[in-house]
């Protein structure tokens, strides 16, 4: 995967830098989180504190799976402790998937097969193994498509008009969490 790796840091700079371009985010360093483990990630964080948005472009290296999330910043501009369904103490997150089936009512599959609520073990399995291949053979046209879908959908939430937050939580606590 240190392949992978690399290209995806590549791809994703390139394909995401409109974030700095056109709407003043500042890129981090690029950060990996437990190599070797079951939990591995290779991110990149873009930060716009003058609207207090956060956008992390995430690879997990073991499920495998590649996904934006955007994030409001916490108290220090940054993105911190983040959840994806609302939880007190965190920062609010949206998945960018979860944020596209809201607005298109479902008409746009996900880029990525995921896991979601009451899927059988084999699923799961056939799932990872598809988004396994597509990291494999076609990483950039991922990064791409998703970065397309940023600029397509998220377009108010760079802005700063973080509305759409509570319905998109709530959507994706229905379907990951079945709740």
């Amino acid at each position: 995967m240190k392949i992978v790796h690399a290209d995806f840091l590549e791809h994703a700079m390139h394909h995401f830098r409109f974030l700095e371009e056109s709407y003043g985010f500042n890129r981090e360093e690029a950060e990996s989180r437990d190599e070797g483990t079951p939990d591995a990630t290779t991110s990149l964080n873009y930060l716009n504190p003058d609207v207090g948005v956060g956008v992390k472009v995430i690879l997990h290296h073991c499920d495998p799976y590649l996904g934006v999330a955007l994030c409001e910043l916490d108290r220090r501009n940054s993105i911190g402790k983040i959840s994806f369904y609302g939880d007190s103490g965190f920062s609010r997150a949206m998945n960018l998937e979860s944020l596209v089936e809201v607005k298109t009512d479902g008409q746009l599959p996900p880029i990525m097969p995921s896991n979601e609520a009451g899927i059988t073990i084999p699923e799961i399995r056939r799932r990872m193994a598809t988004r396994q291949e597509l990291l494999n053979s076609r990483l950039e046209e991922v990064v791409r498509d998703l970065s397309d879908r940023l600029q397509k959908y998220g377009r108010e939430v760079l802005q700063g008009d973080l509305r759409i937050f509570p319905i998109v939580q709530q959507f994706h606590r229905r379907k990951f969490l079945g709740a």
